[in-house]
């Protein structure tokens, strides 16, 4: 029996506690064979779920054209995380349709 898996694919990581988490590029492609999606148009919004609130990732869409964007956070972000916190990545591309794309665990290890 086929199998259609439209659910996130699993991304987990792990940084120190006031470090940078440096850009991380993400591809978007489609198809088979793939072709590179021009992502100028979509919504992409990632973020970190702690208890008492969520932290946004940045993201930079200057590749955008070319089906690239970045993720990152920076130290000052990282600064008020310790422990294992779940994060998920979400877009909303050109025609509205939203899509859970990414999700795992950030484990953000303490900087004695």
């Amino acid at each position: 029996m086929s199998e259609l898996d439209f659910s996130p694919a699993e991304l987990n990581l792990k940084v120190v506690q006031g470090d940078d988490l440096k850009p991380m590029s993400i591809l978007v492609q489609y198809g088979d064979p793939p072709v590179t999606a021009d992502i100028s148009t979509y919504v992409i919004e990632a973020h970190i779920r702690t208890t008492a609130a969520s932290i946004p990732f940045l993201i930079d869409m200057t590749d955008a054209p070319s089906g690239i964007f970045w993720i990152s956070l920076t130290k000052e972000q990282t600064a008020l995380l310790r422990g294992t916190y779940t994060w998920e990545l979400d877009w909303t591309d050109d025609e509205g349709d939203h899509v859970s794309t990414l999700r795992g665990e950030i484990e953000v290890i303490y900087n004695v």
